[in-house]
């Protein structure tokens, strides 16, 4: 069907009647048919554009016919079957409009290529840039664009933008060769805590203590200066310095604490967002009762070439109560040890454990927990000093 034919529309018929032929015979003056096909002696099927139907109609109905089959398609039958809802067809063109029109700006900006640098540190760098949703396609100097991006990223080597309908595709490449930072020499290595010394690997500096040596936090371990023959020179300390070292933590742990109880209530709140601008579609009377957030947000698409420039934010309300509970001795236990041993693993990277001595006690309902870890672990720690 070619695109005339869709505008008009066209209509497929079945008809049964005593002369097929005659009626068709009767109908060429004034309908124009097409596609005339004898299905059986007293069968036939044929097509005509939408606006002959109801003549076509008549004459079978004129002529003691019957239509066993009707089908039409096409842009005009499609007006007919909503001829009384001409607002929807009136919101429909609007939005086509909208969509045609939005095709001339930005509404998403797709980051590929990169591979250690987040998405959303791009996006910034090129909102800053003037780069961002919502942005005319004509008015962006890409050749600017490219070259203020480059002065501001130095972790990027090259960028290209392409466009796909409204849909920013920006293709990065990170660089392979990371600046290196240059040494600096006015840096000494000291004690993070005490200990006694295991051994000093030192790439650059003189050392200043020995195997066995015990040290306090803050005592020089790794000199930037460098003694020969009876002259020092200045060359920056590098290196690590393993130590027997301790380590004590104190956990609290409440026997009765408050416990969450969600019995499955959800409220939902819509709002759409364009532009930034948020606009609610309605709101939720709480009752002052327990509810957790969470919020999600839908781009709105007629498919992944062609977004709109508004974007559905749910927010979900789940309704919970609070009861009170009371933890054993042994459950406390144990959540004390798991925050003690997390403690230990997030402020002391290096920290090797080789023994512990534990103990605990219950005052007032709260469960005290004390632990001195024993281990080893690289206590160097580079300090600058000024140079006069």
């Amino acid at each position: 069907m070619n695109i005339l034919h869709y505008f008009r529309g066209i209509t497929k018929f079945t008809v049964k009647a005593d002369k097929p032929m005659k009626l068709i015979n009767e109908l060429r003056p004034c309908v124009p048919l097409r596609s005339i096909k004898s299905v059986s002696e007293n069968e036939v099927e044929f097509t005509c554009f939408y606006g002959y139907s109801k003549i076509v109609a008549e004459k079978v109905k004129k002529s003691k016919g019957k239509i066993l089959k009707q089908k039409s398609w096409g842009l005009l039958h499609v007006f007919s079957l909503y001829k009384k809802r001409w607002g929807l067809i009136f919101t429909s063109l609007v939005i086509f409009g909208l969509l045609m029109l939005s095709q001339n700006f930005v509404w998403e900006i797709r980051v590929e290529g990169n591979e250690k640098i987040k998405d959303e540190e791009i996006v910034k760098t090129l909102r800053e840039i003037g780069f961002c949703e919502g942005v005319h396609k004509k008015s962006i100097d890409i050749d600017s664009l490219v070259n203020n991006f480059l002065i501001r990223e130095k972790r990027i080597s090259w960028i290209a933008v392409n466009f796909d309908g409204s849909v920013a595709h920006v293709e990065v490449r990170e660089g392979l060769n990371p600046e290196i930072k240059s040494k600096k020499q006015n840096v000494n290595i000291v004690a993070s805590h005490d200990g006694i010394i295991l051994r000093a690997d030192v790439l650059e500096g003189g050392c200043a203590v020995s195997k066995g040596d015990v040290v306090h936090k803050g005592q020089l371990l790794v000199s930037a200066f460098i003694d020969r023959n009876d002259k020092s020179s200045l060359r920056g300390a590098r290196g690590s310095v393993w130590a027997n070292t301790e380590r004590e933590v104190t956990v609290y742990v409440p026997l009765n604490y408050v416990e969450k109880n969600y019995n499955g209530s959800v409220k939902k709140c819509y709002s759409v967002q364009v532009l930034g601008k948020k606009i609610n579609a309605g709101f939720l009377n709480l009752n002052k009762k327990l509810f957790t957030k969470s919020t999600k947000s839908i781009k709105a698409a007629f498919n992944e070439k062609y977004p709109l420039p508004f974007e559905i934010v749910i927010q979900e309300y789940n309704e919970y109560t609070l009861s009170d509970k009371r933890r054993t001795e042994k459950q406390a236990y144990d959540i004390a040890v798991k925050q003690a041993q997390d403690f230990i693993s997030n402020n002391s990277p290096s920290f090797v454990v080789a023994d512990k001595e534990e103990r605990y006690s219950v005052n007032e309902n709260v469960l005290i927990y004390n632990c001195l870890y024993s281990g080893v672990e690289n206590i160097a720690k580079q300090v600058e000093f000024e140079i006069e």
